[in-house]
């Protein structure tokens, strides 16, 4: 029987101990990435939603200014509905005279 010798062994061992602590600096820069891209990705959620948010609020404030809008124009129209009413009725008490 053929045993390997015990140089050839541990140099295998060597080998295989360096290739180990290589993966395991692999696994851990992976391991780091991805809590940075989850870090990111969890910031990009938030200034989204924040966003959005202020989004909705603008809208929101564009639908009140239209409907300040059309209350200006209803009384603007009421009022110059009311001069003319007015004006006709100086007209009508400067005829009578």
């Amino acid at each position: 029987m053929n045993f390997p010798s015990s140089h050839s062994v541990s140099s295998k061992l060597s080998k295989l101990k360096d290739e180990r602590a290589s993966l395991q600096d692999e696994l851990r820069e992976y391991e780091e990435r991805i809590n940075s891209m989850t870090s990111h990705f969890k910031n990009v959620k938030q200034e989204l939603s924040i966003t959005q948010s202020l989004c909705k609020a603008r809208e929101r404030e564009t639908e009140s200014e239209e409907h300040f809008k059309a209350i200006a124009q209803r009384e603007l129209g009421r009022v110059k509905d009311e001069i003319q009413r007015l004006e006709n009725e100086m007209a009508s008490i400067l005829e009578k005279k």
